[in-house]
């Protein structure tokens, strides 16, 4: 099944022209995975996976100075090379005892009038104290020596609603929780995707009339289970 956040998010850049980078990218990612884990806890639900994702344009010495960081600072890190149509991924891949998965992206173009690209993720399955802490080390480091403002970054958190609540009651609650001015919304048989504004992030994707910073989707899938997916801006998981 092909990612869905795909038609929603190429519907806005349609209609409204938009391009990357998104404004005010410094907001705390930390904080917003706190948020939709507090919410999910407070539903009674546990989380599945969150992720945290940044990424931004370099050229080739910015490639090199992250290379060098990574074999001096992380030689526990594992690096695979992919060839894909258009260019090379270095992918350096490491884990925090097993509760945090962090992967270093550099993209590097064979056409030399492209920009490399550098793609940092953070993921995991469990969200307590000594994870926080740890996410704000790592993220704060990243900003320290390899981002600038113009990094893009997106957050998101997957969970599962149970048989004491539904995916449309947990929609119409954050909603609720979190004041959630609607913008969008998606209908099919097996997915539902929503897409809004909230006041408690400051990251937002200007469209043609109000500010956006959040998604939500509810997807059926196999065994008729649902997965709910929380994403700010937007979701940049597949759903």
């Amino acid at each position: 099944m092909k990612p869905r956040f795909i038609l929603v998010f190429t519907l806005f850049v349609y209609l409204i022209g938009y391009h990357l980078p998104i404004a005010n990218a410094s907001a705390n990612s930390v904080q917003e995975i706190s948020d939709m884990a507090s919410i999910v806890e407070e539903e009674g639900l546990s989380i599945q996976q969150w992720e945290v994702l940044a990424k931004e344009n370099i050229n080739p010495e910015k490639a090199n100075e992250i290379a060098a960081f990574m074999e001096d600072h992380y030689p526990d890190a594992s690096l695979s090379t992919e060839e894909r149509d258009h260019g090379t991924k270095l992918i350096w891949n490491r884990h925090k005892n097993n509760d945090v998965s962090e992967t270093y992206i550099i993209v590097i173009p064979d056409d030399s009038n492209y920009d490399y690209e550098f793609i940092f993720k953070l993921n995991g399955s469990a969200w307590n104290p000594s994870i926080v802490e740890y996410s704000q080390e790592i993220i704060t480091t990243m900003k320290n020596h390899f981002f600038t403002e113009n990094v893009t970054k997106f957050s998101c958190l997957k969970t599962q609603p149970n048989d004491k609540i539904d995916n449309v009651i947990f929609l119409e609650n954050v909603l609720k929780n979190w004041n959630v001015q609607t913008l969008d919304e998606m209908k099919e048989n097996d997915f539902v995707v929503l897409s809004g504004y909230t006041s408690r992030w400051e990251t937002v994707i200007p469209t043609a009339d109000k500010p956006m910073n959040i998604q939500l989707a509810a997807r059926k899938g196999l065994g008729g289970k649902t997965t709910f997916t929380i994403g700010t801006p937007i979701i940049v998981t597949e759903y």
